[in-house]
């Protein structure tokens, strides 16, 4: 993957934000010297497990999201020492050269919760011109059931405001968020009722990082979240600007200079996005299994991973959300592995059409085809794929799934599908 040998950047790292009381200054927030180490696994959403040298460990993560196409084995982590913490270590950042052919050199800062430091000083300095003139009033508000992250005041004015961390930000295009979130929509509909009074606003502001000058909210993962933010848009304010961290010889990491305001093209949203197109099951048997499928017949089922590809021309969401359920009348072969499965996990691709050609370019990544499962209807050999190993840490499935979901905003073609729909998301 084109990554530089681990080794030690220097001392414990110190983050430090620029005070800018009285000047103005270009740097918004810097690390110190981190030190290098090999992303190897992510045992749980807090924790990743680390090769630094011939020594390995565990690092704090302090970012909940999926990071699917950033976490994959063999990336190489920023890691700050921790002496107070039982751990001793956080994965700050991470950098690589290239995760497949045709990428691109880049650094994330992993740390959500800094984030909001970033966001400060952005403020404070100006930066962000929606928000010139007010200050921070109060910081981790509760309101609504909701905790939000700053109250700002300009006068008699308050402007309630909720940032997120966006490092899903590929091929000209950025999507929040990159899983299902209950509670970001019940964040949105929150500040909607906040905004709607007189003499106050609300808003997200979203600090992306990555070569983008797009942003949307992420239809593909979360279709509900998307129809929440363009029915509440105009009561709250979506600020998206791009913030790239610059990672130093002395292996720290700095955010400076002035932000690049992202455009949100809501018109595209508007014309609607069908709730409709292909998705990837990824399903894990724990051991080997003869399992009766349908009309198929008695099969016998290897241990490992099972990629299925499968489609709806409408309901899509819902069609997903009984794939994911265990007990369910069966009808589709996949019905019948779903029950022996131990985990599935589902990948929606809205907005696609080509079935068959999915599940051809699955199988060319790695896989073994199951010849004749879920192709009932189709002439194709098979929509389901064997893995010996979990494909969703692979760089070629990766790829594969952000070429798909990352095109050209408006640009969409035959074997894309079409973005634009006659339905209105929001109806």
């Amino acid at each position: 993957m084109g990554h530089r040998p681990p080794h030690r950047a220097g001392r414990t790292a110190r983050e430090h934000s620029v005070s800018t009381r009285g000047k103005c200054s270009s740097v918004v927030l810097q690390t110190g010297p981190l030190e290098r180490a090999v992303f190897l696994g992510r045992p749980n959403r807090f924790l990743v497990r680390f090769r630094n040298g011939a020594a390995e460990g565990l690092a704090h993560l302090a970012n909940s999201g999926r990071l699917a196409e950033v976490l994959l084995p063999g990336t190489e982590l920023l890691l700050e020492r921790c002496p107070q913490n039982r751990i001793g270590w956080k994965a700050i950042g991470a950098t690589w050269l290239a995760r497949w052919p045709g990428d691109q050199p880049r650094t994330v800062y992993l740390d959500a919760t800094r984030m909001n430091r970033v966001a400060e000083e952005l403020i404070a300095q100006g930066l962000i011109p929606e928000l010139r003139g007010y200050q921070i009033d109060k910081r981790e508000i509760s309101m609504g059931g909701s905790r939000f992250d700053f109250l700002l005041r300009s006068g008699p004015r308050c402007f309630l405001l909720e940032v997120k961390s966006v490092t899903l930000a590929e091929r000209g295009l950025a999507f929040f968020p990159d899983a299902r979130t209950e509670r970001g929509r019940r964040h949105l509909q929150v500040l909607a009722r906040y905004g709607g009074r007189p003499g106050r606003r609300a808003g997200v502001l979203f600090l992306v990082q990555g070569a983008v000058d797009t942003f949307l909210p992420d239809f593909h993962n979360d279709l509900e979240f998307a129809r929440t933010c363009c029915a509440v848009r105009n009561r709250v304010e979506f600020l998206a600007y791009r913030v790239d961290p610059a990672l130093g010889s002395d292996g720290s990491l700095a955010f400076a200079g002035p932000p690049t305001r992202l455009r949100v093209p809501w018109r595209l949203l508007d014309a609607g996005v069908h709730d409709a197109g292909l998705y990837l099951l990824v399903l894990r048997l724990p051991q080997q299994a003869c399992i009766e499928v349908g009309g198929l017949g008695p099969h016998t089922f290897r241990s490992g991973f099972y990629v299925y590809t499968g489609s709806a021309r409408r309901g899509l969401g819902a069609r997903v959300a009984r794939h994911l359920r265990r007990r369910k009348r069966f009808h589709w072969h996949i019905d019948f592995l779903r029950a022996h499965s131990s985990h599935v996990q589902a990948f929606p691709i809205r907005a696609a059409s080509d079935e068959c050609e999915l599940a051809a370019e699955v199988s060319r990544i790695g896989g073994e085809l199951v010849r004749g499962f879920g192709a009932s209807d189709c002439r194709c050999a098979g929509h389901l794929v064997w893995f010996p190993e979990i494909p969703v840490h692979m760089a070629a499935f990766q790829e594969m799934l952000i070429r798909r979901r990352h095109m050209p905003v408006g640009m969409r073609g035959d074997s894309g599908g079409h973005f634009i729909r006659s339905r209105r998301i929001d109806s």
